[in-house]
């Protein structure tokens, strides 16, 4: 079983975020005893097989995990929307929202993440569900109903 993680940093972002999933990572590896993988940036084609789980934060990380049908978790900077976009997603049953980063302790994230790795049905549900709500193809009908708009 293979775990990724979203984490991206540099000279904009700063390297805070990088830090605190390193720091997860470790603590994940040693409490669950996988393979931690680390996505950047962009996140690649091709693991979107349900053997594998992603963790990452509640912005535009949860679109791309749905998109390629990837089980996740998403824990919430203390954004609001970004909460609320992760209770959506988890009651439609394609990803799982741990809550905001600051009110969840390492214990239950390893605890919710050892239940869904032994859970195969679950991850398969969960990906296939995923797929279902994003096809991929929004920034085609934003484009197209601009130009109608336009016209």
């Amino acid at each position: 079983m293979t775990i990724f993680i979203r984490c991206d940093g540099g000279a904009k972002l700063g390297t805070g975020h990088i830090i605190r999933q390193l720091m997860i990572a470790k603590e994940l590896k040693r409490i669950i005893q996988t393979e931690i993988e680390f996505l950047m940036k962009d996140v690649p084609e091709g693991i979107s097989r349900v053997e594998k789980v992603g963790i990452g934060a509640g912005g535009l990380t949860q679109y791309e995990f749905v998109s390629i049908g990837l089980p996740a978790f998403i824990i919430c900077e203390n954004v609001q929307h970004q909460y609320e976009l992760a209770n959506w997603f988890e009651n439609k049953g394609a990803l799982i929202n741990l809550g905001m980063g600051e009110h969840i302790s390492e214990e239950i994230i390893a605890f919710r993440i050892k239940e869904l790795l032994n859970n195969h049905v679950k991850r398969q549900k969960m990906s296939k569900t995923a797929k279902m709500l994003c096809d991929g193809k929004g920034l085609k009908r934003t484009v197209n109903k601009i130009l109608e708009v336009l016209q």
